[in-house]
Protein backbone atom coordinates (compact mmCIF):
# COMPACT_ATOMS: atom_id res chain seq x y z
CA UNK A 1 0.00 0.00 0.00
CA UNK A 2 1.29 3.06 -0.94
CA UNK A 3 -0.68 6.13 0.65
CA UNK A 4 -2.99 5.89 3.52
CA UNK A 5 -5.17 8.95 4.22
CA UNK A 6 -6.50 9.13 7.59
CA UNK A 7 -9.69 11.10 9.02
CA UNK A 8 -10.35 11.57 12.79
CA UNK A 9 -14.59 12.09 12.87
CA UNK A 10 -16.48 13.42 15.77
CA UNK A 11 -20.32 14.37 15.22
CA UNK A 12 -19.76 15.51 11.13
CA UNK A 13 -21.03 13.94 7.75
CA UNK A 14 -17.86 12.60 5.59
CA UNK A 15 -19.90 11.92 2.80
CA UNK A 16 -18.78 15.19 0.91
CA UNK A 17 -14.92 14.70 1.84
CA UNK A 18 -15.22 10.86 1.28
CA UNK A 19 -16.58 11.65 -2.32
CA UNK A 20 -13.63 14.38 -3.04
CA UNK A 21 -10.94 11.49 -1.88
CA UNK A 22 -12.31 9.08 -4.76
CA UNK A 23 -12.13 11.52 -7.16
CA UNK A 24 -8.27 12.90 -6.14
CA UNK A 25 -7.54 9.23 -5.86
CA UNK A 26 -8.79 7.84 -8.58
CA UNK A 27 -6.23 11.31 -10.73
CA UNK A 28 -3.75 10.24 -9.15
CA UNK A 29 -3.42 6.57 -9.52
CA UNK A 30 -1.89 5.99 -6.25
CA UNK A 31 -2.57 3.09 -4.40
CA UNK A 32 -4.57 4.36 -1.60
CA UNK A 33 -7.13 3.48 1.52
CA UNK A 34 -9.08 5.61 3.42
CA UNK A 35 -9.47 5.02 7.39
CA UNK A 36 -12.64 6.93 9.00
CA UNK A 37 -12.03 6.61 12.57
CA UNK A 38 -15.05 7.61 14.45
CA UNK A 39 -14.04 9.36 18.16
CA UNK A 40 -17.40 8.05 19.98
CA UNK A 41 -19.76 10.48 17.72
CA UNK A 42 -23.24 10.68 18.64
CA UNK A 43 -25.41 7.81 17.04
CA UNK A 44 -27.12 10.18 14.39
CA UNK A 45 -23.61 10.51 12.96
CA UNK A 46 -22.27 7.04 13.30
CA UNK A 47 -25.17 5.56 11.31
CA UNK A 48 -24.18 8.40 8.25
CA UNK A 49 -20.63 7.74 8.02
CA UNK A 50 -20.37 3.96 8.65
CA UNK A 51 -22.77 3.81 5.71
CA UNK A 52 -19.41 5.02 3.42
CA UNK A 53 -17.19 2.34 4.10
CA UNK A 54 -16.43 0.06 0.79
CA UNK A 55 -14.06 -2.99 1.45
CA UNK A 56 -10.52 -2.11 1.68
CA UNK A 57 -10.89 1.39 -0.38
CA UNK A 58 -12.61 2.84 2.90
CA UNK A 59 -12.99 1.46 6.55
CA UNK A 60 -14.72 3.06 8.85
CA UNK A 61 -13.86 2.59 12.28
CA UNK A 62 -15.88 3.21 15.41
CA UNK A 63 -14.25 3.56 18.59
CA UNK A 64 -16.78 2.75 21.80
CA UNK A 65 -15.22 5.70 24.13
CA UNK A 66 -14.07 9.19 23.48
CA UNK A 67 -9.96 8.96 23.46
CA UNK A 68 -9.53 12.70 21.99
CA UNK A 69 -7.68 14.04 19.48
CA UNK A 70 -3.91 12.65 19.99
CA UNK A 71 -5.03 9.42 20.75
CA UNK A 72 -7.13 8.64 17.67
CA UNK A 73 -4.91 10.14 15.26
CA UNK A 74 -2.38 7.79 16.91
CA UNK A 75 -4.82 5.21 16.28
CA UNK A 76 -5.37 5.59 13.23
CA UNK A 77 -1.71 5.31 12.11
CA UNK A 78 -1.25 2.19 13.60
CA UNK A 79 -4.18 1.22 11.64
CA UNK A 80 -3.05 2.17 8.14
CA UNK A 81 -1.18 -0.41 5.81
CA UNK A 82 0.47 2.61 3.26
CA UNK A 83 4.45 4.16 3.18
CA UNK A 84 2.70 7.24 3.70
CA UNK A 85 0.24 8.96 5.84
CA UNK A 86 -1.97 12.04 4.59
CA UNK A 87 -3.31 13.01 7.94
CA UNK A 88 -7.02 15.55 7.04
CA UNK A 89 -9.34 16.72 9.59
CA UNK A 90 -12.96 15.73 9.11
CA UNK A 91 -14.25 19.26 8.38
CA UNK A 92 -11.47 19.88 5.83
CA UNK A 93 -12.78 19.96 2.35
CA UNK A 94 -9.87 19.45 -0.99
CA UNK A 95 -9.03 22.01 -2.94
CA UNK A 96 -9.33 20.20 -6.03
CA UNK A 97 -9.58 16.84 -7.81
CA UNK A 98 -5.30 17.03 -8.20
CA UNK A 99 -4.69 17.49 -4.31
CA UNK A 100 -3.49 13.88 -3.52
CA UNK A 101 -1.54 14.13 -7.04
CA UNK A 102 0.14 17.56 -5.93
CA UNK A 103 1.27 15.64 -2.36
CA UNK A 104 2.54 12.82 -3.99
CA UNK A 105 4.66 14.82 -6.86
CA UNK A 106 5.60 16.88 -3.45
CA UNK A 107 6.84 14.09 -1.42
CA UNK A 108 10.26 15.43 -1.23
CA UNK A 109 10.50 15.45 2.20
CA UNK A 110 9.60 12.88 4.78
CA UNK A 111 7.40 15.42 6.20
CA UNK A 112 5.08 17.74 3.78
CA UNK A 113 2.79 19.97 4.87
CA UNK A 114 -0.28 21.74 2.68
CA UNK A 115 -1.80 23.99 4.66
CA UNK A 116 -4.94 25.87 4.84
CA UNK A 117 -7.60 28.13 3.35
CA UNK A 118 -11.04 29.38 4.75
CA UNK A 119 -12.92 29.88 1.63
CA UNK A 120 -15.67 32.90 1.21
CA UNK A 121 -16.36 34.91 4.28
CA UNK A 122 -19.45 33.61 5.62
CA UNK A 123 -23.08 35.12 5.50
CA UNK A 124 -24.28 33.91 9.12
CA UNK A 125 -22.79 37.11 11.44
CA UNK A 126 -21.61 34.38 14.69
CA UNK A 127 -19.41 32.35 12.13
CA UNK A 128 -17.21 35.50 10.71
CA UNK A 129 -14.74 36.36 13.15
CA UNK A 130 -13.51 32.49 13.14
CA UNK A 131 -13.29 32.95 9.62
CA UNK A 132 -11.31 36.21 9.88
CA UNK A 133 -9.03 34.97 12.02
CA UNK A 134 -8.38 31.74 9.88
CA UNK A 135 -7.99 33.85 6.84
CA UNK A 136 -5.69 36.21 8.43
CA UNK A 137 -3.59 34.69 10.89
CA UNK A 138 -3.45 31.10 9.89
CA UNK A 139 -3.42 30.86 6.79
CA UNK A 140 -0.49 31.64 4.81
CA UNK A 141 1.20 30.51 1.64
CA UNK A 142 3.84 28.29 1.34
CA UNK A 143 7.35 30.79 0.83
CA UNK A 144 5.67 32.65 4.68
CA UNK A 145 5.42 28.51 6.31
CA UNK A 146 8.85 28.23 4.79
CA UNK A 147 10.53 30.44 6.48
CA UNK A 148 9.71 28.75 10.58
CA UNK A 149 8.58 25.37 9.04
CA UNK A 150 8.04 23.51 12.55
CA UNK A 151 6.19 26.34 13.28
CA UNK A 152 3.51 26.26 10.83
CA UNK A 153 2.79 22.50 11.79
CA UNK A 154 -0.93 22.01 12.01
CA UNK A 155 -2.74 18.61 11.79
CA UNK A 156 -5.34 18.82 9.80
CA UNK A 157 -3.56 18.79 6.20
CA UNK A 158 -0.16 16.92 6.13
CA UNK A 159 1.91 14.24 4.65
CA UNK A 160 4.16 12.09 6.19
CA UNK A 161 6.14 8.74 6.38
CA UNK A 162 4.67 6.52 8.36
CA UNK A 163 8.06 4.81 9.95
CA UNK A 164 8.89 8.51 10.56
CA UNK A 165 5.24 9.34 12.58
CA UNK A 166 4.98 6.14 14.48
CA UNK A 167 8.70 7.18 15.81
CA UNK A 168 7.09 10.71 17.13
CA UNK A 169 3.24 10.48 17.42
CA UNK A 170 1.11 12.86 19.39
CA UNK A 171 1.26 13.24 22.77
CA UNK A 172 -1.99 11.93 24.51
CA UNK A 173 -0.96 13.23 27.72
CA UNK A 174 -2.63 16.96 26.01
CA UNK A 175 -6.16 16.59 27.06
CA UNK A 176 -8.77 18.85 25.34
CA UNK A 177 -8.10 21.24 22.44
CA UNK A 178 -5.36 22.85 21.32
CA UNK A 179 -0.96 22.48 20.79
CA UNK A 180 -0.77 18.68 20.05
CA UNK A 181 0.85 19.95 17.08
CA UNK A 182 2.99 22.45 18.78
CA UNK A 183 4.97 19.21 20.68
CA UNK A 184 4.61 17.14 17.05
CA UNK A 185 6.33 20.13 15.19
CA UNK A 186 8.92 20.95 18.19
CA UNK A 187 9.55 16.98 18.25
CA UNK A 188 10.61 17.10 14.46
CA UNK A 189 12.36 20.30 15.10
CA UNK A 190 14.46 18.40 17.71
CA UNK A 191 15.12 15.68 15.60
CA UNK A 192 16.08 17.98 12.23
CA UNK A 193 13.53 16.43 10.05
CA UNK A 194 13.25 18.00 6.72
CA UNK A 195 10.23 19.49 6.16
CA UNK A 196 8.42 21.05 2.77
CA UNK A 197 6.02 23.41 2.65
CA UNK A 198 3.95 23.06 -0.23
CA UNK A 199 0.91 25.57 -1.89
CA UNK A 200 -2.24 22.30 -1.24
CA UNK A 201 -4.44 23.60 1.04
CA UNK A 202 -6.90 22.19 2.39
CA UNK A 203 -10.26 24.08 2.84
CA UNK A 204 -11.74 24.86 6.62
CA UNK A 205 -15.14 24.31 6.37
CA UNK A 206 -16.01 23.65 10.33
CA UNK A 207 -16.73 27.27 11.76
CA UNK A 208 -17.43 27.93 15.12
CA UNK A 209 -19.46 30.34 16.59
CA UNK A 210 -18.01 32.81 18.36
CA UNK A 211 -19.14 31.40 22.22
CA UNK A 212 -17.81 28.24 20.55
CA UNK A 213 -14.80 29.27 19.55
CA UNK A 214 -13.85 31.50 22.50
CA UNK A 215 -14.37 28.23 24.28
CA UNK A 216 -11.90 26.18 22.50
CA UNK A 217 -9.24 28.93 22.63
CA UNK A 218 -9.30 29.16 26.30
CA UNK A 219 -8.84 25.17 26.45
CA UNK A 220 -5.65 25.40 23.67
CA UNK A 221 -4.43 28.48 26.08
CA UNK A 222 -4.41 26.17 29.37
CA UNK A 223 -2.40 23.13 27.10
CA UNK A 224 0.20 25.93 26.09
CA UNK A 225 0.86 27.16 29.33
CA UNK A 226 0.70 23.30 30.67
CA UNK A 227 3.69 22.55 28.01
CA UNK A 228 5.23 25.90 28.52
CA UNK A 229 5.51 24.96 32.77
CA UNK A 230 6.61 21.37 32.02
CA UNK A 231 9.03 21.06 29.14
CA UNK A 232 11.82 23.47 30.50
CA UNK A 233 13.93 22.48 27.69
CA UNK A 234 11.39 23.44 25.08
CA UNK A 235 10.88 27.12 26.31
CA UNK A 236 13.34 28.75 24.04
CA UNK A 237 11.56 27.56 20.86
CA UNK A 238 8.01 27.89 22.20
CA UNK A 239 8.99 32.06 23.51
CA UNK A 240 10.87 32.29 19.42
CA UNK A 241 7.42 30.70 17.87
CA UNK A 242 4.58 32.26 20.38
CA UNK A 243 3.79 35.68 20.76
CA UNK A 244 1.70 34.83 23.63
CA UNK A 245 4.32 33.57 25.59
CA UNK A 246 6.91 36.55 24.60
CA UNK A 247 3.93 38.59 26.12
CA UNK A 248 3.44 36.99 29.21
CA UNK A 249 7.14 36.06 29.63
CA UNK A 250 7.41 40.48 29.59
CA UNK A 251 4.84 40.73 31.85
CA UNK A 252 5.83 38.34 34.69
CA UNK A 253 9.24 39.48 34.47
CA UNK A 254 8.49 42.62 35.03
CA UNK A 255 6.04 41.44 38.26
CA UNK A 256 2.98 43.22 36.39
CA UNK A 257 0.63 40.27 36.21
CA UNK A 258 -1.33 41.48 38.94
CA UNK A 259 -1.78 44.32 37.30
CA UNK A 260 -2.62 43.34 34.15
CA UNK A 261 -4.82 40.42 35.29
CA UNK A 262 -7.01 43.26 37.21
CA UNK A 263 -6.83 45.67 34.16
CA UNK A 264 -7.89 43.02 31.83
CA UNK A 265 -10.80 41.77 34.15
CA UNK A 266 -12.44 45.40 33.38
CA UNK A 267 -11.92 45.56 30.16
CA UNK A 268 -12.75 41.42 28.91
CA UNK A 269 -16.05 42.19 28.21
CA UNK A 270 -15.60 45.12 26.29
CA UNK A 271 -12.79 43.27 24.04
CA UNK A 272 -15.66 40.34 24.08
CA UNK A 273 -18.13 42.52 22.43
CA UNK A 274 -15.67 43.90 20.10
CA UNK A 275 -15.35 40.48 18.35
CA UNK A 276 -18.91 40.23 17.54
CA UNK A 277 -18.53 43.17 15.17
CA UNK A 278 -16.88 41.04 12.78
CA UNK A 279 -13.26 41.01 10.56
CA UNK A 280 -10.96 44.06 11.66
CA UNK A 281 -7.06 44.63 12.69
CA UNK A 282 -8.70 45.48 16.07
CA UNK A 283 -10.61 42.65 16.79
CA UNK A 284 -7.62 40.57 16.11
CA UNK A 285 -5.57 42.26 18.79
CA UNK A 286 -8.61 42.27 21.35
CA UNK A 287 -8.49 38.79 20.39
CA UNK A 288 -4.73 38.15 21.77
CA UNK A 289 -5.66 40.58 24.54
CA UNK A 290 -8.52 37.84 25.58
CA UNK A 291 -5.98 35.23 25.09
CA UNK A 292 -3.31 36.74 27.08
CA UNK A 293 -5.68 37.52 30.58
CA UNK A 294 -7.01 33.61 30.21
CA UNK A 295 -3.00 32.99 30.44
CA UNK A 296 -2.13 34.80 32.70
CA UNK A 297 -5.41 34.08 34.84
CA UNK A 298 -4.64 30.27 34.44
CA UNK A 299 -0.87 30.77 35.87
CA UNK A 300 -1.98 32.78 38.79
CA UNK A 301 -4.94 30.68 39.83
CA UNK A 302 -1.97 27.72 39.75
CA UNK A 303 0.72 29.56 41.82
CA UNK A 304 -2.32 30.14 44.51
CA UNK A 305 -3.07 26.77 44.54
CA UNK A 306 0.92 25.75 45.02
CA UNK A 307 1.21 28.13 47.69
CA UNK A 308 -1.66 26.58 49.95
Amino acid sequence: MELSVLIPVFNQDLSALAGMLREAIAQAGVETEILLMDDASEPQWQEKNARLASGETLQYIQLARNVGRAAVRNRLATEARGEWLLFLDGDMELSGPEFIQKYWEQRKAPLVIGGHSYGAKPEEPELQFHWCYGSRVESKGAALRQKNPYRSFMTGNFLIRRELFLSIRFDESIAGYGHEDTLFGLEAMKRQVPVLHIDNPAIHRGLMPLETFLQKNRQAVHNLLQIYLKEEALRPHLLRSSGLLTAFERLRSSGLLRGFDLWARWRAGSWSRKLEKGCSGAALMHFSMLKLHCLVRNYRALKSKEKR
